[in-house]
Parts: structure tokens; C-alpha cells; sequence
């Protein structure tokens, strides 16, 4: 019964701790979405002006092999949050013989303050600078 109780708490715990996570670049990164409607935070920054902040940041540091304006972009649904700050998820997509393919995904702050991408191979956030 002991040994039971010891697996529960530790499943609770862990499934607890599974919704956020520290990357190498030391960003809380909270894995909930937040309703656009919903958040009280002014916005700084238009859609518009976080994909012209995107387009300054060269396109291998993107690790794109175009720059990314010749992608269809695609805005999440909701923000993400990173840090506690609201940001715009940025979806990059090439249109292909067979369908589209993401190409890759940003996020850029409401605020302006930050950018990052995901790093594909294994999920990380990376920081973006231009």
C-alpha cells in the first residue's frame, strides 16, 4: 500500500512540474495558451510588425534556406507564453507538389522585448537576435 502511495505522489508530481520547463536559454517556457480575447496585456506590436521583426533576423540563424518572406505565414490561434509574457506564435509554411510543410515556428513578444524559434531536432526554444 506504501509502495502504491509512493508511485501515486511521484506521478503527481512529476505530471505537475510536465507543464512548464527551463531550456538553455534559462526561458520558463509555460506550454499553456492563452486566449487572445481573454488576456488584459495591452499589446505593443501588430501581427504584422512581429513577422517585419522575424524578416530582419538573417535566415540562417531562422535556419531557413529562404528568407522568410517567401513562406506563407500562419499566426497561432492563442498566445504562448515564455517568461510570463505573452507571445505571438508564428508558423512558416512552403507550399510543396503534395501539400504544405511548416518550414518552421517562432514566436516574437507582444511587447516586441524577444523572439525565438524551435529548434526541430529537439524541441528547444532558441533566443533570436538580429
Amino acid at each position: 500500500m506504501n509502495k502504491l502511495f509512493l508511485i501515486l505522489v511521484i506521478c503527481l508530481i512529476i505530471s505537475c512540474f510536465a507543464g512548464c520547463g527551463v531550456n538553455k536559454s534559462n526561458a520558463l517556457i509555460e506550454k499553456t495558451k492563452v486566449s487572445m480575447e481573454e488576456t488584459q496585456e495591452e499589446k505593443v506590436i501588430t501581427r504584422e510588425q512581429a513577422v517585419d521583426m522575424l524578416n530582419t533576423v538573417p535566415k540562417e540563424k531562422l535556419s531557413l534556406p529562404v528568407p522568410l518572406k517567401e513562406y506563407k505565414i500562419v499566426f497561432d490561434d492563442s498566445y504562448t507564453q515564455i517568461n510570463r509574457k505573452n507571445f505571438y506564435g508564428i508558423n512558416a509554411f512552403v507550399q510543396l507538389e503534395g501539400g504544405t510543410e511548416n518550414m518552421g515556428v517562432f514566436f516574437v513578444a507582444t511587447d516586441g522585448s524577444a523572439m525565438y524559434k524551435i529548434n526541430s531536432s529537439n524541441g528547444e526554444y532558441v533566443a533570436l537576435t538580429n
